[in-house]
């Protein structure tokens, strides 16, 4: 989770400089993927991202991102 760098399959890596707060202050926010489709997202990145699009933000999610995206809105 924040600080820690996401588990990718591929070549990838993301390297986080901060964690959930940053998303109250980026103008696009990108999710570039998720590491289950069977696993929800944890509620503390939904209510960020969630809190990131109501202040204006553009939330954008690649690829498996979408997924976590999704579940935003039913939460």
């Amino acid at each position: 989770m924040p600080g820690e760098p996401p588990e990718s399959e591929q070549v990838v890596t993301v390297r986080p400089d901060g964690g959930l707060e940053l998303l109250d202050s980026v103008d696009i926010a990108v999710v570039p993927g998720w590491h289950d489709l069977n696993e929800a997202p944890p509620p503390e990145l939904v209510a960020a991202l969630v809190r990131c699009h109501d202040r204006g933000a553009h939330v954008v999610g690649l690829c498996y991102g979408t997924y976590a995206l999704s579940l935003c809105r039913a939460a």
